[in-house]
């Protein structure tokens, strides 16, 4: 990521994922856990920005799974990439 990127990081992803994120030179911006309407707005607020959007597929500490249709939805909407 360059400086000009957003990483785009649920608040519950694993340390491991975070870390990473921080290590790299771009911005980090964290949504409310598993709340899609949050990822939409952090998305609308990084407008013209490349964003890439990481979650964990499953969060083993609270037994969630990641809502990956919608979440492959808002980053097509938004022009971000997901991993």
């Amino acid at each position: 990521m360059s400086r000009n990127d957003v990483a785009i990081i649920d608040k519950y992803d694993h340390a491991s994922i975070i870390d990473g994120c921080r290590l790299s030179f771009g911005k980090v911006q964290k949504f409310r856990h598993n709340d899609m309407n949050a990822l939409e707005r952090v998305l609308e607020a990084c407008k013209g920005r490349a964003k890439l959007i990481i979650v964990d597929g499953v969060f083993s500490m609270e037994g969630d799974i990641a809502d990956l249709p919608a979440i492959v939805r808002l980053a097509k909407a938004y022009g971000a990439r997901s991993w």
